[in-house]
């Protein structure tokens, strides 16, 4: 079995590889985009309003856990828009992976729009870095990446729920939800005071953490690992002035997921996650938001992702 610090070098090898040699318009320059990363694109999309200040429940001396992560996520789960951001980082002993993703969502019209940018920089080579935007219209979706070329050069992948599956489109890039998919699984368990900010210390669960960290494709790929994946990830909420969640933070350095696979044995794993963090940002919880589908004559089909 190779070394935590060598088969970590060989995953990052390996994804930074994809991005690299692959033609940008084949099936693994698409996958590593909207896997691992995602930076704010204009293209299909109107800018988000300015934000508006939603107020949550207050919990007292008294609240539990439990009840304070209710009234937190009180104004998200009530409202139909919401924006949030997320930034990620995969620091390793050859190189980092950095992913930044902007998410907007609209429940009542049923659609999202997913933008953002992915990085790989190792160490003793130039950064290879590429950028995807997804926009959701209920259960369609429409695909762009500016590096395309040939006939989707400029133009708009329709793709279906099946295909995004297919390509292993991590969590958030599937559901429409104000509320971040991956926090449904957080478990509280201790309410703190930072800086006069209230934070919520809970846990989630292995899948959700992978997805969190940019780290869903390693599983997504790999059935025998995601199988066997167990255990669960720290995470901290930092509530805002008016007690409604703000910012969640969350760190794989202290770790309790195991798992392990033949391509992926459970040191290689461990090494990833202990290397990875992720702030995650929400915003214009309840704001207007205008989310456009792309114009018929900028859509093509029949490509694959």
């Amino acid at each position: 079995m190779p070394s935590p610090r060598a088969a970590a070098a060989l995953v990052l090898l390996g994804v930074v590889g994809l991005a690299g040699c692959d033609t940008p318009s084949s099936p693994h320059a698409l996958r590593v985009a909207t896997t691992t990363g995602v930076a704010l694109s204009s293209e299909g999309a109107t800018p988000a309003a300015a934000p508006t200040v939603a107020s949550c429940p207050t919990p007292d001396a008294n609240t539990t856990p439990a009840e304070a992560w209710a009234a937190a996520v009180s104004a998200l789960e009530g409202a139909d828009t919401s924006t949030y951001r997320v930034r990620s980082e995969t620091a390793l002993p050859v190189g980092t992976l950095t992913r930044s993703i902007t998410v907007r969502v609209d429940e009542s019209t049923q659609r999202a729009e997913f933008a953002g940018s992915f990085s790989a920089h190792k160490k003793d080579g130039e950064p290879v870095q590429t950028s995807v935007t997804l926009v959701m219209d209920g259960d369609e979706g429409y695909v762009h990446s500016p590096a395309w070329t040939g006939r989707q050069r400029g133009k708009w992948l329709r793709v279906n729920q099946a295909l995004l599956a297919e390509a292993e489109i991590p969590l958030e890039l599937q559901a429409v939800s104000s509320l971040p998919p991956q926090l449904a699984s957080l478990e509280p368990h201790g309410v703190r005071e930072l800086h006069g900010l209230r934070v919520i210390d809970g846990r989630i669960s292995a899948e959700d953490g992978l997805s969190l960290l940019g780290l869903s494709h390693v599983a997504a790929m790999d059935p025998q690992l995601a199988e066997s994946l167990t255990g669960m990830l720290g995470v901290s909420a930092r509530l805002n002035n008016a007690g409604c969640l703000d910012t969640v933070e969350l760190s794989g350095e202290n770790s309790q997921v195991t798992g392990s696979s033949e391509a992926v044995p459970a040191a290689v794993l461990d090494a990833l996650i202990r290397a990875s963090t992720t702030v995650l940002y929400i915003s214009s919880v309840g704001a207007p938001q205008s989310i456009a589908v792309p114009p018929p004559d900028a859509i093509v089909d029949g490509g694959r992702i």
